[in-house]
């Protein structure tokens, strides 16, 4: 056992050193050729899952509802911060450079992490954690390619927290669960930003310390499954809470969809009286955001002003230029790039409720 156990740590050694050249030249290890790399150690390191004493499918079941509850929270705080889009949504370039690669990075990394882990009894695995650690730095310093020197070295002190936790409990839940919950975990976490068509625009601040307190939220949150489990098969338990979380779900997709200002149809709440008599204080108007070709006098319309969506009047109109009174009785001219389209509906009186509750 202890020759193995050398092998190893040497190996672990050479993926450290080969992970920190990386880092600091910023030109070996990206894309593919990380890929290409793991995939090389892979025959050296073989070694089937083992089979764990739980059911994985109870452990799956788990993380799904972990996952799920997250992206409802997240997404509904996503209401009071607001939203932005995906970038490059589903194109050729994003799928070949981005979703692919991370993809099976992930996958290949955690495989890596289970054949390590499984061939040595290190009690504490600070080795393969620190492994892991540089090897991810060194993946997602690609992103920064473009960036001078002095905001690598700050992207990277903002990644290392969200990096470090996510290792240490990948690498917790590896020895006891393996790799394929790790795997579906992390896939989501890492894939949904890029796969959803919104996503909450939180700073990279608050980015970073979300996902730097995720992994040890589920790591609390295993832990106390391991506790029920022991006593109790929990699969039919946790089908009863994911089938529950459903109906939350939808509503999060419909509130996001209708109140993100991102797609075609988007609800305000109206706070003056300068749209009457069109529209009183307190209407909820939906706002239809397809183009249109023409902008009569008179008309409601929403426009964009510095990335918030406001509402106006038009006036007057002289070619591409229109004049509006606005919300706050006054008046703007905007350009015909501007407007992101006309009020379609409205309900009376129906957001005097939100009005009175922002004026407590």
């Amino acid at each position: 056992m202890k020759k193995r156990i050398n092998k190893i740590e040497i190996i672990e050694g050479i993926i450290l050193v080969i992970a920190t050249i990386s880092i600091i030249t910023n030109d070996f290890l990206k894309s593919y050729g990380m890929l290409l790399f793991l995939l090389i150690l892979y025959p050296l390191l073989y070694k089937k899952e083992a089979k764990t004493k739980f059911s994985v499918k109870e452990t799956f079941l788990e993380v799904t509802i972990f996952l799920l509850t997250f992206l409802i929270l997240y997404y509904l705080f996503g209401l009071a911060i607001g939203f932005t889009r995906s970038g490059n949504l589903w194109t050729i370039e994003t799928i070949g450079k981005t979703l692919i690669p991370l993809g099976i990075y992930i996958i290949e990394k955690e495989v890596l992490r289970n054949n390590l882990l499984s061939q040595a009894e290190n009690k504490y695995p600070w080795l393969t954690i620190l492994t892991f650690l540089l090897l991810d730095c060194s993946n997602y310093l690609g992103a920064f390619q473009n960036k001078e020197a002095y905001e690598k070295i700050f992207l990277l002190a903002l990644l290392l927290p969200e990096v470090l936790t996510n290792n240490i409990v990948a690498t917790h839940l590896t020895k006891k669960e393996g790799f394929l919950p790790v795997i579906f975990y992390e896939e989501v976490i890492c894939l949904y930003p890029i796969i959803l068509p919104a996503i909450p625009n939180a700073s990279i601040f608050l980015n970073t310390t979300i996902y730097t307190i995720l992994p040890i939220l589920l790591w609390v949150r295993m832990r106390s499954f391991d506790e029920r489990r022991e006593q109790s098969s929990t699969i039919e338990d946790n089908k009863i809470n994911l089938f529950i979380l459903m109906f939350p779900a939808l509503l999060t997709i419909l509130a996001v969809y209708v109140f993100s200002g991102l797609f075609r149809y988007h609800i305000i709440v109206i706070g003056t009286t300068n749209m009457q008599p069109a529209i009183d204080r307190g209407d909820l108007v939906i706002i239809d955001q397809k183009e249109k070709e023409t902008y009569e006098v008179g008309k409601v319309i929403a426009y964009q002003d510095e990335n918030h969506l406001k509402i106006g009047r038009i006036l007057s109109k002289e070619e591409e230029t229109y004049f509006l009174a606005t919300e706050r009785d006054e008046k703007t001219n905007i350009t015909r790039e501007q407007i992101t389209g006309t009020i379609s509906w409205k309900i009376k009186y129906l957001g005097l409720p939100v009005l009175w509750m922002n004026h407590q």
